[in-house]
């Protein structure tokens, strides 16, 4: 089954840090996610993200 793309657009996110593999991971886990529309995991990258940028990119 193809899905169809989401109707609407992708929330405001948390931006990754440039150059910090563990942000694009976390940015990747959550496009993945989303185009799969499990926003759950999607939410779930966010506070990952957010925390990571909050403990290290201070």
């Amino acid at each position: 089954m193809l899905l169809q793309p989401t109707p609407t657009p992708p929330p405001r996110w948390p931006e990754p840090v440039d150059g910090g593999s563990p942000c694009a991971a976390y940015a990747q886990e959550r496009r993945t996610a989303y185009e799969a529309r499990d926003y759950s995991a999607a939410t779930d990258a966010n506070v990952r993200l957010t925390r990571h940028k909050r403990e290290v990119h201070r």
